[in-house]
C-alpha cells in the first residue's frame, strides 16, 4: 500500500511538472498537427515542416504538417478553430491573418477570438522590385519621377486583400502617387509580368526577388526593414526613401484553439523560442530569406491587434473585397 501511495505521489509530481501531458485528452501516441492554409512548397509550408521536425525532437512525440489550402486560408483556420483544445492542433498563420475579419465578415468562426497566440516564428523582409526600364534607381526617385510625369505606376499584386496589395494602396495614399493595382493569382506570376515589362513594380520576397535582382533582370528600389539588407547594402530602406510607417516585415506565427489550457500555450512558446535560438535552425531560416522572431504570446497578440486595426480601416475605406 505504501509503495502504491509513493507511485501515485510520483505520478502526480511528474504530471504537475509536465502541464502538456496533464492536459492531454487524446489517446497515447496520437500525432500532433501543424495546419497550413497553403499548398506544399512555399515558405509557409517549409517553415511549418521545420517547426514540426524540431517540436518532434523537443517534445518526444510526433508532429506532422497537414496542408488545407483554399478560401484564402480560411479552410485551415476553421479546421483549427473547431479542433479539440488539447494541444494537438496548431495553425501556422502569416501577416494576412489580422485583415481576415475585414475581408471575410461572414465567416462561421471568429478569425481572431477563435485562437490564442503561441508566438512568432519568423519574419520575412520585403523587396520593392521594378522593371529596369522604370525611371529611377530608388523608391524615392521612382515616386518623384512618377509624380512629375503624372502617369500612374502599375503594381503587380498577388491577390486582392493580400499584404502586398494593402501595402501598395497605403503607399499610394501616403505619397500621393497614383498606383494602378493589377491582381494576379500569386506573387510569382505577378513578378513574371514585372520581369516582362508589363507592370512597373511589385513587392516581392527575398527568396523570389533577390535572384532576379542579382541577375540584373529586376532592380531593387527599396527594402522594408529599418536596416539595409546585407545582401543588398546599396539599396535604401523604405524609411530612407521618405516613407514612414511602412510594414517592415512579413511574419509567420503559431496559434492554437482559443480554449487550450494556458499551460500548454506557454510550454509551446518556450519550446519554440528555444528552437529559434539554435544556430542550426537560425541558419535554415535565414536560408529561406527570413529571420527568426522569438517572442511572447502577448507580443503576437499586440501585432495582430495593431495590424488588424490598420488594415481593417484601409479595407473599409477603400471598399476592398477578397477574391
Amino acid at each position: 500500500m505504501r509503495r502504491i501511495f509513493k507511485l501515485l505521489s510520483l505520478t502526480l509530481v511528474l504530471t504537475a511538472l509536465n502541464p502538456l501531458a496533464s492536459a492531454q485528452t487524446v489517446p497515447p501516441g496520437a500525432v500532433s498537427k501543424i495546419i497550413v492554409g497553403n499548398a506544399p512548397g512555399g515558405i509557409t509550408d517549409i517553415m511549418a515542416r521545420l517547426m514540426a521536425e524540431q517540436l518532434t525532437a523537443a517534445e518526444g512525440r510526433s508532429f506532422i504538417v497537414e496542408n488545407k489550402p483554399g478560401a484564402g486560408g480560411n479552410l485551415a483556420a476553421e479546421f483549427v478553430a473547431r479542433a479539440p483544445a488539447d494541444g494537438n492542433t496548431m495553425l501556422l498563420i502569416y501577416n494576412s491573418h489580422p485583415s481576415t475579419p475585414a475581408l471575410y465578415p461572414n465567416l462561421s468562426f471568429d478569425p481572431i477570438k477563435s485562437f490564442q497566440s503561441v508566438g512568432m516564428v519568423a519574419g520575412t523582409p520585403y523587396l520593392l522590385v521594378a522593371n529596369p526600364a522604370v525611371s529611377g534607381a530608388t523608391l524615392a526617385e521612382v515616386l518623384a519621377n512618377a509624380r512629375r510625369s503624372g502617369k500612374p505606376l502599375s503594381f503587380a499584386s498577388p491577390g486582392a486583400g493580400t499584404p502586398q496589395h494593402l501595402m501598395a494602396e497605403r503607399l499610394a495614399i501616403q505619397t500621393g502617387v497614383p498606383i494602378t493595382v493589377v491582381h494576379y493569382k500569386g506573387l510569382a506570376p505577378g513578378q513574371a509580368d514585372v520581369l516582362g515589362g508589363h507592370v512597373d513594380f511589385t513587392i516581392s520576397s527575398v527568396a523570389l526577388g533577390l535572384p532576379q535582382v542579382k541577375a540584373g533582370k529586376l532592380k531593387a528600389i527599396a527594402v522594408t526593414p529599418d536596416q539595409r539588407l546585407p545582401q543588398l547594402p546599396d539599396v535604401p530602406t523604405v524609411r530612407e526613401s521618405g516613407v514612414e510607417g511602412f510594414v517592415k516585415l512579413g511574419w509567420l506565427a503559431l496559434v492554437i484553439p482559443a480554449k487550450t489550457p494556458p499551460a500548454i500555450t506557454r510550454r509551446y512558446n518556450t519550446a519554440i523560442n528555444q528552437i529559434l535560438a539554435r544556430p542550426d535552425v537560425k541558419t535554415k531560416i535565414e536560408g529561406m530569406g527570413a529571420v527568426p522572431l522569438p517572442g511572447t504570446p502577448e507580443a503576437l497578440d499586440k501585432t495582430i491587434s495593431d495590424e488588424g486595426a490598420m488594415w481593417g480601416k484601409l479595407i473599409k475605406d477603400l471598399g476592398i473585397k477578397a477574391e
